[in-house]
């Protein structure tokens, strides 16, 4: 997403949020917002693959569909036409504690699917959403991010034409970010709601440079167990890496769906806060018998860590 609209974005949320008039009683009040849009990435919902080359796409984007089986020759990439509207809406607000919950409704996007290498891409349109949880602490007059949940996006059932997009039946259990080289393991479990599970905004993983990181996730396709293993990527936001690629995790055969990935941080990557985002596709969205697109059916995890 091009910084310049998403800053806009950001503005044009405070402003509307700052202007309820009787309806402030329902948000937080202006100085927490502007906590919590202190940092874009909270709420961010991913970035658009259209710069990607076509070698890069014929190369680096092939769907693995399951350890055991050849790489097909399919490729895909997403493109967002709406980044929808944010809403900062609270939970709880107290003298020196607040809980807020962030979301952000009515993205949409095009994705775009080649079935083989001979063949066009051929585009479906999507509908998703986006929410997060924010614990933010008063610190002499100051609100400041405490914790947060891992962001998650959702697709959503449209009926509107050329929408191919469902309610997503896929649920992510758990991620499991570990520092190969350093021997420290970071874990979320179970999908986020009021009472957490909460990452420290503090304390986020980190990974220093030219460590091995291994990403684990465990994850399902609701009424899925015998069919078809969801495709699972990562995009770890690594600039070293070519910004925002994604990496595909290849299912290791085990009855908890869980698909592991195994990669480098690269000498020259920029160091701060970086966003981990985990997407599953059902099986159907990318690959069908019928080689043609499926409908529209995911779950992303979206959680903060820093390179050191």
């Amino acid at each position: 997403m091009d910084k310049k609209i998403l800053a806009a974005l950001f503005i044009t949320a405070l402003v509307t949020l700052a202007g309820c008039g009787e309806e402030i009683s329902t948000t937080p009040p202006f100085t927490l917002n502007s906590a919590v849009t202190s940092d874009p990435s909270l709420f961010d919902v991913g970035e658009s693959e259209t710069g990607l080359s076509t070698s890069a796409l014929d190369d680096g984007f092939s769907i693995l569909v399951s350890a055991t089986e050849e790489a097909r020759c399919y490729s895909w990439y997403r493109r967002f036409t709406s980044t929808g509207a944010i809403t900062i809406a609270q939970i709880s607000v107290e003298a020196l504690t607040a809980e807020v919950v962030v979301t952000r409704s009515n993205v949409r996007g095009l994705l775009n699917v080649r079935m083989t290498s001979a063949s066009t891409t051929s585009p479906e349109a999507f509908k998703q959403d986006f929410k997060r949880y924010i614990i933010l602490n008063k610190i002499e007059g100051v609100w400041r991010i405490k914790k947060v949940t891992q962001g998650v996006s959702r697709s959503l059932q449209s009926s509107t034409t050329p929408y191919n997009s469902v309610g997503s039946d896929i649920t992510i259990d758990s991620v499991s970010i570990y520092d190969v080289t350093g021997g420290v393991t970071f874990d979320v479990t179970g999908g986020p709601t009021a009472e957490g599970p909460w990452i420290d905004y503090d304390n986020i993983p980190h990974i220093t440079h030219g460590n091995t990181m291994q990403i684990t996730v465990v994850a399902e396709q609701i009424g899925n167990a015998s069919g078809p293993v969801p495709y699972v990527f990562i995009w770890p936001d690594l600039d070293g890496t070519g910004g925002f690629s994604r990496h595909q995790l290849p299912w290791n055969n085990d009855a908890l769906f869980s698909y592991t990935y195994t990669f480098t941080i690269p000498a020259d990557e920029t160091r701060g806060r970086k966003k981990m985002t985990i997407g599953v596709f059902a099986a159907r969205t990318l690959t069908s018998e019928e080689a043609t697109l499926g409908a529209y059916d995911l779950t992303s995890w979206h959680i903060p860590y820093e390179v050191k």
